[in-house]
């Protein structure tokens, strides 16, 4: 449906005309239902009423609990059925109504067409279909990598890429470790870790960054630095720059985003860019936080306790550890598709909610405290109805 506040629900915006159309057209025909009398009111009652009163309710319960239209697929498939029946029953000409009808299909084709279920960026579709070679990379002898360990960061583990390395390729993800206390014995991590010491050799494979890439392609120093604080909760660490590969990727230049204020010819070179880097790394088997512990870190695990106790719902305790972000440290949290960051400028939580444009501000640590006491009454800003933002 059409979302009143657009680009803050940013996971997936279709328009849909059809509910606007039909909520139009239902009011008119109330008009005219009201004027009518004895058979044709009765037949357009026994006709449509029930679907009607179905359809409305169904739609006020959808609104108030989400919102999101993959949990309204009945009436995501009765809303057209109920626009012709408004339309077939309008009390006007057999052309108008076909002319209303055109109207309809075309209003809805034009808002279809805005957001294409085949272009990419437009849907859940991140790289084109293709008839052969669906992930493609280019350069590089991938049968060096038989027999190896290959660690990915990011959620997104690419892996219809796996078929093009060889089958005696291991594959670990380590996102799904994401906040565990990896020193525990009953961590989940054990296996990860039988598998890390018997590697005879293990690589990181990273979506590429082009802006922080050197003239090779390979990882610039301020990226490596990066990678290994990231690397460094799983005991990992990069062996160093020279043993690091560019493997460019067709398929990953086409869904790369530059900022359009860069020249032509700046933004070419970059996309050549665009693939993976593989990396040797070591793994120690030293595990621990993200971050050194620091004095900040301990403060700053305190603020995160006290809205873990106060908002146990939305940000379950448990967790250990912080990682870095651009605005100072942060905490993932996957039961609410959310990530608390710490601002160190303003000494503030907020929270980012994964399919909201914006984060937004939850207190400093007096703040926190109160929450704990008086309960918790925070509201995710995209998270329920697409205009819950609006309360």
């Amino acid at each position: 449906m059409m979302a009143s506040s657009a680009w803050v629900y940013v996971e997936l915006l279709a328009p849909d005309f059809r509910f606007a159309m039909l909520m139009f057209l239902l009011s008119v025909g109330a008009v005219f239902w009201v004027g009518w009398h004895g058979r044709r009111r009765a037949a357009v009652r026994n006709a449509c009423s029930g679907l009607v009163v179905f359809f409305l309710l169904s739609f006020c319960a959808w609104l108030v609990t989400t919102g999101n239209g993959r949990y309204f697929m009945s009436g995501m498939v009765l809303v057209g059925v109920l626009l012709v029946a408004a339309i077939y029953h309008l009390p006007v000409r057999f052309d108008w109504k076909f002319l209303f009808l055109f109207l309809a299909f075309g209003l809805q084709f034009l808002a279809v067409s805005q957001n294409s279920p085949w272009r990419r960026f437009d849907s859940y579709e991140w790289v084109e279909w293709r008839d052969h070679s669906y992930f493609r990379i280019e350069g590089g002898d991938l049968r060096r990598y038989d027999g190896a360990v290959m660690v990915t960061l990011q959620p997104q583990s690419f892996a219809a890429m796996a078929p093009l390395f060889p089958s005696g390729v291991r594959w670990i993800n380590t996102s799904v470790f994401e906040g565990s206390d990896l020193r525990q014995a009953s961590s989940r991590f054990g296996r990860a870790d039988e598998i890390f010491k018997k590697a005879r050799n293990i690589y990181l494979i990273q979506r590429t960054q082009p802006s922080e890439s050197d003239a090779l392609g390979r990882p610039s120093g301020r990226a490596a630095k990066e990678l290994n604080v990231a690397l460094r909760y799983y005991g990992l660490s990069l062996r160093g720059l020279e043993e690091c590969e560019f493997l460019r990727s067709e398929t990953m230049a086409r869904m790369t985003l530059l900022s359009s204020t860069k020249a032509a010819g700046e933004s070419e070179a970059l996309m050549q860019k665009a693939g993976f880097w593989v990396c040797a790394v070591n793994y120690d088997g030293v595990l621990g936080s993200a971050l050194p512990e620091t004095a900040e870190a301990e403060s700053v695990t305190k603020m995160f306790a006290d809205l873990e106790a106060a908002c146990p719902r939305l940000f379950p305790p448990g967790q250990v550890g912080l990682r870095p972000h651009s605005a100072g440290l942060a905490r993932i949290y996957a039961v609410s598709d959310s990530v608390v960051i710490f601002e160190r400028g303003s000494q503030t939580l907020y929270v980012k909610y994964q399919r909201a444009l914006n984060p937004q501000r939850i207190g400093r640590d007096y703040e926190l405290k109160k929450m704990k006491q008086a309960g918790c009454s925070l509201k995710l800003n995209g998270r329920g109805s697409p205009w819950s933002w609006l309360d």
